[in-house]
């Protein structure tokens, strides 16, 4: 009589039946159904992360430069104020006064006011006029408008 020793498992080779090689055939397709799909998401998932690592990408490289220059660009209320005997027309900055550029004037701007200035006897006759109750030149529907810099501030 032999004597057990032990039981154990071994990974050993073992015929399929016909039944368990088809349904093994089966697994074989819904797992390249699964695995091309999984693909598919990687690859829309890289697509999209490289354009967040772009992003990321672009903006530290503005705030760097602007960390290093000091400067940065910002939409900046200007009004653009026309000198007819120079001929140019100066950009100035609304926030701090400076001149943000300078160029000529072109010809339509070159007209300058389409209506003639009064004369003094004209303004005098029409100080006087009716509907005129006080010496204000400004119109109450109107809001009132910043002044341009004189000249003597550029």
């Amino acid at each position: 009589m032999r004597d057990v020793l032990k039981t154990r498992s071994l990974n050993l080779s073992c015929k399929l039946t016909e039944d368990e090689r088809n349904a093994r055939a089966r697994q074989v397709v819904a797992e390249m159904e699964q695995r091309a799909e999984t693909m598919e998401r990687h690859k829309e998932t890289k697509a999209t992360m490289k354009a967040e690592i772009a992003a990321h990408d672009t903006i530290i490289g503005k705030l760097q430069t602007q960390a290093s220059t000091g400067y940065e660009t910002r939409l900046v209320a200007c009004d653009d104020i026309a000198d007819y005997e120079t001929g140019v027309v100066r950009t100035v900055r609304r926030d701090t006064g400076e001149i943000a550029e300078t160029r000529r004037l072109q010809e339509t701007e070159r007209q300058g006011s389409l209506v003639e200035p009064l004369t003094d006897e004209e303004a005098e006759a029409l100080d006087g006029a009716p509907g005129d109750d006080d010496d204000t030149d400004t119109d109450d529907d109107e809001p009132a408008r910043p002044q341009p810099l004189p000249p003597e501030d550029w």
